[in-house]
């Protein structure tokens, strides 16, 4: 079933809204469960390096990082199905945790865009999410977005796309 709207929305992706699908707490349930019984090593590796990283970095994040992790369970069993070949997080935050995860269950690539806002705001687990990504773009308004991503994080990765907002 479509999102219910919640909030302000870009005109340019109100016809988009139709599409968005959001597992809900059933269905991530079960698809936790599924990857939990069917692919027990791949499911419980990406689990683990999620806890580690939060629980390290981020305690008061984690809570929202397995969330993420439910509900990218869900999408994983959907991109299978669909034979979804590549998937692409719009943010650095919680989308590209789950388009990670989805990959760590699935094998499918991913790209993701990170904002400024998104890379200041919290880097917990950036670096191991860019190294495996297919590609980067940095999107900025004011800043170099070399300086967006910490120097760390990019070393794993020959190029980074750029451009301004």
């Amino acid at each position: 079933p479509p999102m219910k709207r919640t909030g302000t929305l870009h005109p340019s992706a109100e016809r988009w809204m139709r599409h968005l699908v959001r597992p809900g707490p059933a269905a991530s349930s079960s698809a936790v469960f599924w990857w939990a019984t069917h692919r027990p090593r791949a499911f419980m590796s990406a689990l683990g390096a999620v806890i580690r990283a939060y629980w390290r970095r981020a305690p008061g994040l984690l809570m929202k990082a397995l969330v993420t992790v439910a509900t990218a369970s869900a999408h994983a069993r959907a991109i299978e199905s669909l034979g979804v070949r590549h998937l692409h997080a719009h943010t650095a935050t919680y989308p590209l945790l789950a388009a990670w995860f989805c990959r760590r269950l699935t094998g499918v690539g991913y790209s993701f865009t990170a904002h400024a806002h998104d890379i200041f705001m919290d880097q917990t687990f950036l670096r191991e999410r860019l190294a495996e990504a297919r590609f980067a773009v940095a999107m900025t308004s004011g800043r170099p977005a070399s300086s967006a991503f910490s120097f760390a994080a990019l070393s794993s990765r020959e190029s980074l796309g750029c451009s301004s907002e």
